[in-house]
């Protein structure tokens, strides 16, 4: 049989050696069979040594973070009790950590977002004294306001009490307390009326003005 007169990679137009490659491709395919008949020297690695002694995998860790054995950080799973969820903050997952947040109870089997908002309304509020704050057990945000959904929890109170709120008219507190959520606390005035009632209590900066 005549030898062939190409190399035997495909493309390749130049002279083979007696084993059907070139000279370059010869080379080549020695250096890789040689890099794989030798193991990473990371105890337990089955993998082929790509440079210094370590495969692809450890060779990129100890290139990038100064250690073969460098590992990533797994999530940790939240701390809760039964939970399995992966940790977003303070070990506690998204749903825990959003109770945490909230001022809830994490943990507690709180109940889901189902049903009417009349009906989530009563979940968080448990009505005590008349003369007493109703505070709001949900969702508060970072003004202290009772939040359901994208409602005020204060304003629904008032809804629900005395019916829809006059068009341009805010739901003010005459106990001062925003998580409450007693009717009997709760008025309507105008912005004017709600931003001087704050600035007798010395909530607001007009309060410095002297505003009466």
């Amino acid at each position: 049989m005549e030898p062939t007169s190409k190399c035997s990679i495909p493309g390749c137009e130049r002279r083979p050696r007696p084993i059907g490659m070139c000279k370059s491709h010869y080379k080549m395919d020695w250096e890789r069979r040689r890099k794989a008949s030798v193991q990473c020297s990371i105890g337990g690695c089955e993998s082929g040594v790509k440079s210094a002694g370590f495969c692809a995998k450890h060779y990129w860790r100890l290139q990038h973070h100064g250690d073969p054995n460098w590992e990533p950080i797994r999530p940790e799973g939240c701390k809760v009790p039964g939970c399995a969820a992966a940790h977003r903050g303070l070990g506690l997952c998204r749903k825990h950590l959003a109770q945490h947040e909230a001022g809830t109870p994490v943990g507690a089997n709180l109940p889901t977002r189902s049903g009417t908002l009349a009906e989530r309304f009563v979940r968080y509020l448990t009505p005590g004294a008349p003369d007493a704050c109703w505070e709001w057990q949900g969702t508060i945000n970072n003004r202290g306001y009772g939040k359901l959904d994208r409602l005020y929890a204060h304003r629904f109170a008032y809804q629900q009490a005395n019916g829809p709120i006059p068009p341009g008219l805010e739901v003010m507190h005459s106990c001062d307390n925003p998580p409450c959520c007693n009717p009997s606390h709760l008025s309507v005035g105008t912005h004017t009326d709600n931003m001087k009632d704050m600035a007798r209590k010395g909530r607001h900066p007009f309060a410095r003005a002297g505003v009466k």
